[in-house]
């Protein structure tokens, strides 16, 4: 307005009167077609869609072993796959995913990627796949025909809620924030006699709550809300809850639509949580234990209070503009399992088991996936294969998602890398770790220290050939080779025009 006003004076004291009357028209037109055709090139756009998820047939739950194969009861409340997807003001696109599910298997990480690449035009290191972790979600590994038919219908709820977001997408104003939330306690307690699954309070969390706010530019009005926190979806208990259900992610999610209304979206995007767990305690006579959380606390805890505060937050002079500046990377990090090299791990221990008739049908079968997950061409696998993205919001903000269950303190000393900018790290994203493998991605402190993110983190072929109670567990040097990728990929995309 500043330029207009000065064109208007300058022409004014040039130029005859009715001369300056239309020039002044003139210019006021040029400079409003001017600014009309730029501003949306400019403008980054958002789209959201919601799908729900929740099995149509009994199938079995997932997240606890003592019930892997236990059919769920009953729907304690449902399931969602929810999608943003975002185009910054040079066409750059983004697509973010995520599902109410312990993990996204690798054939379903393959398959989304495949038509991802193909129906929308898009390169891989566009899409980001996150599982919230829940415990209390159907189980997707398996090829029983009731975990193939709800593995279907969560795919084809992708390709629709991928398709919808991004037929949806409007220009929007972005803002964002780093909240904080206090409700996960570390459950590695350190008894004289090692760690312990108890809580721990002070145990290092990485307790930032990161919030992404899209308002309408045309209305207004609030469109979605992308959130992250680092913490085990296991508020309900274990063998005894045999319920659907999302957990605390959807507790906030329905306090968050109680705010706002089901137009707006709330995705919650699980976090560096791998050690984690919702801070529901009972005390014994030898200290701490986790207890499960009842339904009036969930509401109490996270439906209104968490809720609450975000939205409080999300509304508060904390949240910052953003201009949408995308720039994605990817990359494959190598992380080895440090194996006992001193004997060898021949395909034949196995072979030799599934072709065993005197072994139980469920022993036979486990030993030919191990084979498939843990050998090729007859050689053992000696390292997993994580998978690492790194996303340039803005050069003030960050995300990074990798594989696994990835332990707190990463999203501390990744963000550590960066000084002077805001950084989000999420774990248990793209795919899992390989059938086998416990799953956890520990630091070399952890792996020092030992308890069950230590020992759950390697390949089950130690555990299996060496008839003892462990896997092998991932060699001290992943900590260095996941700071250094990270390090690598940051620079990148903070680098990229």
């Amino acid at each position: 307005m500043n330029t207009l006003r000065k064109t208007f004076k300058f022409i004014r004291e040039v130029y005859p009167r009715n001369v300056a009357a239309f020039l002044a028209l003139l210019s006021l037109s040029v400079l409003e077609a001017g600014y009309a055709a730029e501003e949306p090139r400019n403008q980054a756009k958002a789209g959201f869609a919601c799908i729900d998820v929740t099995p149509k047939i009994k199938v079995p739950m997932a997240g606890f072993a003592v019930r892997e194969n236990i059919p769920y009861q009953e729907i304690n409340d449902r399931l969602y796959l929810k999608v943003a997807a975002l185009e910054d003001g040079k066409g750059v696109k983004l697509v973010i995913v995520a599902l109410d599910t312990l993990k996204w298997h690798r054939s379903m990480h393959e398959e989304a990627v495949n038509w991802f690449r193909k129906t929308c035009k898009l390169p891989a290191r566009s899409l980001i796949l996150n599982a919230t972790h829940t415990h209390g979600a159907p189980k997707l590994y398996g090829t029983t025909p009731e975990i193939l038919e709800c593995r279907k219908q969560v795919m084809d709820a992708f390709k629709q809620g991928v398709s919808v977001a991004l037929n949806k997408l409007e220009p929007v104003k972005i803002t964002f924030g780093i909240h904080s939330a206090d409700f996960g306690v570390s459950r590695r307690y350190p008894f004289p006699k090692g760690i312990q699954w108890r809580p721990w309070r002070q145990g290092i969390i990485n307790r930032d709550l990161p919030i992404i706010a899209f308002h309408s530019r045309k209305s207004g009005k609030l469109r979605g809300l992308i959130y992250s926190y680092g913490c085990h979806p296991t508020s309900r208990g274990g063998k005894q809850w045999v319920k659907i259900s999302a957990d605390y992610p959807g507790e906030i999610a329905a306090g968050l639509k109680d705010i706002y209304g089901k137009e707006v979206q709330a995705i919650f995007l699980q976090g560096t949580g791998g050690d984690v767990k919702p801070e529901f305690a009972r005390e014994t006579s030898s200290g701490p234990r986790f207890r499960a959380a009842s339904s009036s606390e969930m509401a109490s805890l996270f439906r209104k209070r968490i809720a609450s505060g975000i939205a409080v937050f999300a509304d508060s002079d904390a949240m910052k503009p953003l201009n949408l500046d995308l720039a994605e990377a990817v990359k494959i990090v190598e992380l080895p399992w440090d194996y006992d090299l001193s004997r060898t791990y021949p395909a034949e221990d196995f072979e030799n088991r599934v072709r065993d008739s005197k072994l139980p049908e469920k022993d036979r079968k486990r030993a030919a996936e191990i084979l498939a997950a843990h050998y090729k061409n007859g050689k053992i696998i000696t390292s997993f294969k994580m998978k690492m993205q790194a996303v340039r919001f803005s050069p003030e903000l960050l995300l990074f998602t990798m594989t696994g269950e990835i332990v707190s303190e990463y999203g501390l000393k990744i963000k550590a890398l960066f000084p002077g900018k805001e950084v989000i790290v999420l774990g248990y994203s793209s795919y899992h770790t390989p059938l086998g493998s416990g799953g956890y991605i520990p630091t070399a402190a952890i792996l020092k220290e030992g308890g069950y993110e230590s020992w759950n983190s390697g390949s089950m072929i130690y555990k299996i050939i060496r008839k003892d109670s462990f896997r092998a567990p991932f060699s001290p040097d992943v900590e260095p080779r996941i700071l250094n990728a990270a390090r690598m990929l940051g620079n990148q995309v903070l680098k990229k025009d």
